[in-house]
């Protein structure tokens, strides 16, 4: 199977009915499964949470991973760290995927790559605008803050 070229990621804790209707959003997605994972780290959940693992892991190309109830960011940074793609989309638990969000996603991500090449020029012609000007090595100098002349020492 190839790498997955997106990573749903969730960080549920006791959202067992909420974490089945995102999970069953993901089965509707018109990306084919192969090209994206969902990942769920369950932060120490005392309902039936755990059980969902079984329930799609044949549908989806689902990796269940449990922690202690650590909190939701650490749910999200240990999901993180298991993502095997180079696109991640945080989910909550009760984020119902329309049928084309990750197709979509993947879209978006891919226009703002294709994008970033103008992203400098456009910052630089912002700068100018707002007072910063271009030194003799072609790079933006922005004005310094008067406010900040009595305070720091500029010259070090």
């Amino acid at each position: 199977m190839p790498e997955p070229l997106l990573s749903a990621l969730f960080s549920p804790y006791n959202r067992r009915d909420l974490l089945r209707l995102a999970q069953q959003s993901l089965q509707r997605q018109t990306l084919p499964r192969e090209r994206f994972e969902a990942i769920v780290v369950d932060d120490g959940s005392t309902d039936d949470t755990p059980a969902l693992e079984q329930e799609f892991s044949a549908s989806l190309n689902l990796r269940w991973m449990r922690q202690e109830h650590l909190g939701l960011a650490a749910g999200k940074n240990r999901a993180l760290a298991l993502a095997r793609s180079p696109i991640s989309l945080f989910m909550d638990d009760d984020d119902v995927a329309s049928p084309k969000l990750l197709e979509e996603h993947l879209d978006h991500v891919a226009d703002l790559r294709r994008g970033l090449r103008l992203v400098p020029l456009v910052a630089r012609d912002v700068a100018l605008a707002l007072g910063a000007h271009v030194d003799e090595d072609e790079l933006v100098v922005h004005p310094q803050d008067p406010a900040l002349d009595d305070r720091v020492d500029l010259e070090r």
